[in-house]
């Protein structure tokens, strides 16, 4: 008896984990049209969206409230609100080949975003563990499966060059993608700034990017300027 009710609270807690809600918002074309809709978005119980399966498929509502598959291949952004906070995730090209609990071999995904810059955006992907459970005829006892979002990140240059960081491998491969700045790649490889500093690894690559380089005449007559100043 104690298993199966134990078994039932587990079943319970998975199907109570994810819900639906209709939230306002906007997606913006390909073509640059920002178009005001209604999206069907999944959420899970902590109050959050549940990002892992709108990066790979997002659903609206038509003219007709009909609910219909938003097209990624002529969308470019989507934004919406919730409990006075926003989202913005953007269309981004899957070429990691990353997969995800829809398994639909898209080619493009939707993205969070967290740093948006000229030469440097960073989005969080997220990722399923999942635990298939066990049971015991020892014990007569089992548990039920259950299933972990891990939030993952993605770097994209401006060149679209993508590259998405093991945890454990973090500074060594972020050090050798950020070779543009390599003061901002020695700071990340020697950990001064680590995984818990990644949005500040981005922004500083785009500030480091955005400073004005001077160019090789500039610069030498800025030498024989303070050279004849000297005299």
């Amino acid at each position: 008896m104690k298993k199966i009710a134990f078994v039932s609270f587990g079943i319970l807690l998975m199907t109570a984990n994810v819900f639906a809600k209709k939230v306002e918002g906007f997606y913006v074309t390909v073509k640059k049209d920002t178009v005001k809709t209604q999206f069907d978005i999944p959420w899970v119980i902590t109050g959050e969206p549940d990002f892992e399966k709108i990066q790979w498929e997002i659903e609206y509502y038509d003219i007709k409230g009909d609910k219909q598959v938003l097209n990624p291949e002529w969308t470019s952004e989507v934004d919406f609100s919730f409990k006075d906070k926003s989202y913005r995730m953007v269309i981004v090209r899957n070429s990691l080949l990353l997969t995800g609990s829809k398994n639909n071999k898209t080619t493009v995904m939707y993205l969070k975003v967290l740093v948006d810059g000229p030469y440097l955006r960073l989005f969080q992907f997220y990722v399923v563990s999942t635990n298939p459970g066990n049971s015991s005829s020892v014990y007569n006892s089992s548990t039920v499966g259950s299933s972990t979002t891990n939030d993952k990140y993605i770097f994209l240059k401006k060149d679209g060059k993508q590259m998405r960081p093991k945890l454990f491998t973090f500074n060594k491969e972020v050090a050798a993608y950020l070779i543009e700045a390599p003061e901002l790649a020695k700071k990340v490889e020697t950990k001064v700034l680590n995984v818990k500093d990644v949005e500040q690894i981005a922004k500083e690559y785009n500030s480091i990017l955005a400073m004005p380089v001077a160019k090789p005449i500039e610069q030498m007559k800025n030498i024989v300027d303070t050279a004849a100043e000297a005299k």
